[in-house]
């Protein structure tokens, strides 16, 4: 695995950042990566750019806009 550019710890991260993104529990995902907490867990994964702002889209994706409230308030 050294000699392709990997090591273990490296492929450690990608397994845990990838049940992540996949949106696997928490508890599971410990349970998977042999941690004892998941603090640890937090600390193996790794969110891109890319991830946190999916997860900011998907809070907002069926807010109304701003435009819509106003419209309320005038109605």
């Amino acid at each position: 695995m050294e000699k392709h550019g990997h090591n273990v710890h490296q492929t450690r991260h990608s397994f845990i950042t990838d049940l992540v993104r996949s949106g696997e529990d928490l508890s599971t995902i410990q349970s998977l990566s042999g941690h004892a907490s998941a603090d640890m867990v937090l600390r193996y994964s790794m969110p891109s750019e890319e991830d946190r702002q999916r997860a900011v889209d998907k809070l907002y994706k069926n807010s109304p806009t701003e435009r819509q409230l106003i419209n309320r308030r005038m109605k």
